[in-house]
């Protein structure tokens, strides 16, 4: 359903707006789980993308039907927003700890291989390229790191 309204409203926001609204309420509706609604919540939010006006309000919408209707698990829009910010501060925690390890040990670092950093979105890789620019014997190959694992993928 949200493939397809997300379709019919790929023109028009407001409709968009209303159409994510209903889906997210039948989710409620049906008596899910809250993982379920939560697993499915997260996909029409993927197909359904909003305009940050109206994201916004969808929200403060979302927020209140639940209140209103004494929903057993308030806010999940709220609990996925925390782990989508949970998993960019790790993220950009992990970044840090790439440049500083490689500012410590060459002092500075190219924009090329910072810019290349910033777009990776792999906690498990960030975290192996941080014991990486420990060990590495120069910022050179360390670049060259970087683009085979870019190249790779």
């Amino acid at each position: 359903m949200a493939y397809l309204q997300s379709r019919e409203t790929k023109k028009n926001s407001l409709a968009r707006l209303e159409s994510k609204l209903n889906l997210v309420r039948l989710l409620y509706q049906k008596g899910y789980t809250k993982e379920m609604v939560i697993q499915l919540f997260r996909l029409i939010d993927w197909l359904m993308i909003l305009p940050k006006e109206l994201k916004e309000q969808f929200q403060t919408e979302l927020i209140n039907y639940e209140e209103e209707n004494k929903m057993p698990y308030i806010t999940s829009i709220e609990e996925i927003g925390m782990e989508k910010g949970e998993q960019l501060g790790k993220l950009k925690n992990a970044k840090e700890s790439v440049i500083e390890a490689l500012e410590i040990r060459f002092e500075n670092v190219p924009k090329t291989i910072v810019n290349s950093l910033n777009q990776i979105n792999d906690l498990l890789y960030l975290k192996k390229l941080h014991k990486k620019a420990i060990l590495i014997d120069s910022l050179v190959n360390f670049e060259l790191l970087l683009h085979e694992q870019s190249t790779n993928n």
